[in-house]
């Protein structure tokens, strides 16, 4: 199992989100015909979405960081499930500081000769 891979993929997407990196960069780690990310009654699942979303997370928070606790990997059949425990830091434009403890981010990845796509990414907080 390529497990180091997608911690690897993983590791990626979030450093590239907290460096306020390239929306089409992001938006390559999407599995781009069919995608959906899901947080409460929150749905995202085209790149306008994505990148409407994108825009409102830079201003709401101007400097984030995600940290990563574990990374659990399940294998079903050419498609991963990727369980993400993490932290969560960001300061607001106000200068107050959010700070989020154990949430947990659960992918479901595909993968075509080991390069990897995220098709459903689901937050709980």
């Amino acid at each position: 199992m390529p497990e180091l891979a997608i911690e690897n993929f993983v590791k990626e997407y979030y450093s590239t989100l907290d460096s306020l990196g390239d929306l089409k960069k992001l938006q390559s780690f999407f599995n781009e015909e069919a995608f959906e990310i899901i947080e409460g009654g929150m749905k995202v699942d085209s790149f306008e979405k994505y990148e409407k979303w994108y825009e409102e997370t830079k201003k709401l928070f101007l400097k984030r960081e995600h940290i990563i606790n574990s990374i659990d990997i399940e294998n079903k059949n050419n498609s991963y499930i990727v369980v993400i425990k993490m932290d969560f830091k960001a300061k607001k434009p106000s200068g107050e500081s959010i700070y989020i403890t154990n949430a947990k981010i659960v992918w479901q990845l595909q993968s075509i000769n080991y390069k990897f796509k995220i098709k459903k990414y689901e937050i709980n907080i």
